[in-house]
């Protein structure tokens, strides 16, 4: 499993998350360039995250044309995720086999974080979408990075700076979280990654 944590700052989202890829009895960190975050190739508004299978992972973070044109001069809201980029995800990830069903529905093994320009939204297994007023987490690093939000959320410090703490406070206690944490937001390209 993994953390990815999003939290909003005014015209931008802060997005972050750790670096360690577990598989069967073994754990490793993540290849460089190999991400649980990403920001697709043609829109850098765009931060994308997920938690859960590395192959949905990588499917989707070589995907394009998430936010058409006409999105892009209306502005996304929670329907054009709901309606749009869900039914996205999900034949991106049915084109490769990636979806499971039973009694008939379908369903993913992983859950995902899509920031655009100053939103963020939470995506689940299942295809609910949630958005909130403040802070994303998605990942077995949930209970810890929860905690550490409830005790700096209304601290004077940079939203920045806050997804390095909640990310730190998983990588400190969960077996399935750990460094590098990587950072980037829906303003620009830069990513920084921040050890220990």
């Amino acid at each position: 499993m993994s953390v990815v944590v999003a939290i909003k700052d005014n015209d931008r989202v802060w997005v972050g998350c750790d670096s360690q890829v577990t598989r069967g009895g073994w754990t490793k960190e993540s290849l460089e360039g190999c991400y649980k975050i990403w920001k697709p190739s043609d829109d850098c508004n765009i931060v994308m995250g997920g938690v859960g299978v590395l192959r949905d992972i990588n499917i989707l973070s070589t995907a394009t044309d998430w936010v058409d044109e006409l999105a892009k001069h209306k502005g996304v809201d929670d329907k054009y995720i709901i309606r749009t980029v869900v039914p996205k995800i999900y034949k991106e990830l049915e084109d490769y086999g990636r979806l499971k069903i039973r009694d008939g529905i379908k369903s993913m093994e992983s859950a995902f974080i899509f920031a655009y320009k100053e939103k963020a939204y939470e995506i689940a297994g299942d295809g609910a979408v949630i958005e909130k007023d403040d802070m994303l987490i998605e990942g077995s690093g949930y209970i810890a990075g929860m905690g550490a939000w409830d005790r700096i959320k209304n601290e004077d410090i940079p939203a920045k700076e806050k997804v390095i703490q909640v990310i730190k406070a998983s990588c400190n206690v969960d077996l399935y979280v750990n460094y590098p944490i990587v950072i980037m937001n829906t303003k620009d390209d830069e990513v920084e990654i921040i050890d220990k």
